[in-house]
């Protein structure tokens, strides 16, 4: 299955539509997410705190490992801001990728780093933007995870954060 080059939010508002009724009026309460290697698919600086923050730092208090992996608009002054933010949260493995804003959507080599870093860590649990999310680098990442997983049907979970698209929370 293809997604299309761009979501209409017509196509999103249809859809929340047809599966609103079906949603649970209050989302499971957990007290600690599941454990395991986690790894932060963030396409730009400050959305993995933004969206999974919380979550995030839940892990590292319960002895996970984790990793965040920035792609975009990745400048000197924003690396600071993130290497700050992942000392507060507990995270030691960050990565910055060089790529520019809105230009990870078909970008092939954004394809074949997801797949490296992947094979290289073999997280247990990813964190990314919701298919809901209206970014298109937000698109982009989760539009290659997958598409990675259909080639390849991985095996870890997958919970999607909200940065710019308010989604209704199921956990």
């Amino acid at each position: 299955m293809n997604p299309p080059q761009r979501i209409r939010w017509k196509h999103v508002r249809r859809f929340y539509e047809a599966v609103e009724p079906l949603l649970k009026a209050s989302p499971v309460k957990l007290g600690q997410p599941d454990s395991g290697r986690v790894l932060v698919l963030a396409p730009h600086i400050d959305d993995d705190v933004i969206g999974a923050g919380g979550c995030l730092r839940k892990h590292v208090e319960m002895g996970d490992e984790g990793a965040v992996v920035y792609f975009a608009d990745c400048t000197p002054e924003r690396t600071e801001e993130a290497k700050e933010a992942a000392r507060i949260i507990g995270l030691r493995i960050i990565d910055f990728l060089p790529y520019e804003g809105k230009s990870l959507g078909g970008n092939p080599e954004v394809d074949e780093k997801i797949l490296s870093i992947l094979s290289d860590y073999k997280p247990d649990i990813v964190y990314l933007p919701s298919f809901l999310d209206r970014h298109n680098d937000h698109l982009a990442v989760n539009n290659c995870l997958a598409r990675l997983h259909a080639k390849h049907g991985y095996a870890f979970d997958v919970y999607a954060y909200e940065v710019w698209t308010a989604i209704i929370p199921n956990f």
